[in-house]
């Protein structure tokens, strides 16, 4: 029987290696499939990153610009006020009309100044503060549109711009 029994054990174990080796091929490709779905997620993640970088970076960019034309605007409107200044300090020293200084100047943010003699008015309902409503139109914060690369979905109108 020892024959028998070592004939029977060598066709199971050959059983059991070709079942084994089966069971393998039989896995192979949904591990393979996995495999790549668990590099697919890593690959979105990447990309999930590098596109709130680059949000992050285009704000941090826009505020950065607005908060630079600001300054400029505010600068300039010093600049501005120093000059009215000086030039009612010289009409002072020139013993001119004041009202006719600032009338001649004829500078917006004046509007409303109304002077005579030593009183002088200013009426806060006529300078429209409106102008600078639309002073920072001209700043977009645009990501995410694929714009110049071939992958936006349909095409690209800069009217419809992300104001």
């Amino acid at each position: 029987m020892t024959a028998v029994d070592g004939y029977k054990n060598r066709r199971l174990a050959r059983l059991t290696e070709i079942n084994n080796d089966n069971k393998f091929k039989l896995e192979q490709p949904f591990e393979y499939q996995v495999t790549l779905l668990g590099k697919e997620i890593a690959d979105i993640t990447t990309a999930k990153n590098y596109a709130i970088s680059d949000a992050n970076a285009a704000y941090n960019d826009l505020i950065a610009r607005m908060t630079e034309y600001r300054n400029d605007v505010k600068i300039g409107l010093n600049n501005e006020t120093d000059k009215v200044l000086r030039a009612i300090e010289r009409g002072f020293t020139d013993h001119k009309k004041m009202e006719d200084v600032l009338e001649g100047m004829r500078i917006d943010f004046l509007q409303g100044v109304y002077l005579s003699g030593n009183v002088y008015h200013f009426d806060d309902d006529v300078y429209d503060l409106s102008v600078f409503d639309t002073i920072f139109d001209d700043f977009e914060y645009e990501i995410g549109h694929g714009t110049g690369h071939g992958h936006a979905s349909q095409s690209y109108n800069n009217a419809y711009g992300g104001y």
